[in-house]
């Protein structure tokens, strides 16, 4: 996992070396901690609208090896929380 305070960083996905030329990656933000008991996480968001993280589409770990998709969300202090489809 990426430290909590760093910047948005921008990586290769693994996948591009051999399906071609690289896709750009941007952290958006960074999961944390489960919240309650109902499926939800909490997650610091990177960008500039918060709020927006939900309408991305489906986000992406690092290495490209899973994907979420935000079935709801709300904010919390400057946090958000999360439920992520199938989870």
């Amino acid at each position: 996992m990426c430290p909590a305070k760093s910047p948005p960083s921008r990586a290769q996905s693994p996948a591009a070396d051999a399906a071609g030329p690289a896709r750009e990656r941007l952290l958006m933000a960074q999961i944390g901690a489960a919240h309650g008991i109902k499926g939800e996480v909490r997650v610091k968001p990177f960008g500039e609208d918060p709020m927006a993280l939900g309408s991305y589409g489906p986000l992406e770990t690092e290495d490209g090896s899973q994907r979420f998709e935000v079935e709801t969300l709300r904010a919390q202090k400057a946090m958000l929380v999360i439920r992520f489809k199938g989870v």
